[in-house]
């Protein structure tokens, strides 16, 4: 007795085939897709950093603290800015969206400073400011209360 005819079962092999290639191919793409997403997502918060440093350096430099304020707010209200934050040398928050933290310290082991201050590293590396860092090191997406973040330093 003949189950299948060998019509059906190169059939079948064909349409497994097809379906396990396809299943690869798609894998592939959403991975593809995902790391576009992402690099599109860090050049944005580049420009985004860009912008608030360019906007502010005046008002900075001549110690005009009311303006600096008011662009760190005005940028810090747009849709999908959660937090704008400006230190000084001594890691005291200068600027904040977040007036609470004005004057206040950062905790050095916070995601925000763990590219320049990462336990363990060469001496050379605890001194290097936010621009002489690569994006790799200025960048990353966490996990904040459940909501997928970019930190930008």
């Amino acid at each position: 007795m003949r189950f299948f005819s060998l019509s059906l079962k190169l059939s079948l092999c064909l349409i497994g085939g097809m379906v396990i290639i396809f299943a690869v191919l798609g894998y592939q793409i959403i991975a593809l897709h995902q790391q576009n997403l992402e690099a599109a997502t860090y050049s944005a918060g580049d420009r985004i950093t860009d912008v608030v440093k360019r906007s502010t350096r005046y008002g900075m430099m001549h110690n005009r603290s009311d303006e600096t304020n008011q662009i760190v707010a005005s940028i810090g209200s747009q849709p999908g800015i959660e937090t704008i934050r400006i230190f000084n040398k001594s890691g005291e928050i200068r600027f904040s969206t977040d007036e609470r933290e004005v004057s206040t310290r950062v905790d050095k082991n916070a995601e925000a400073c763990y590219a320049c201050h990462v336990q363990g590293a060469a001496s050379l590396q605890l001194h290097q400011i936010p621009h002489q860092l690569g994006r790799e090191e200025r960048t990353r997406i966490f996990n904040s209360n459940g909501v997928r973040t970019l930190s930008v330093i």
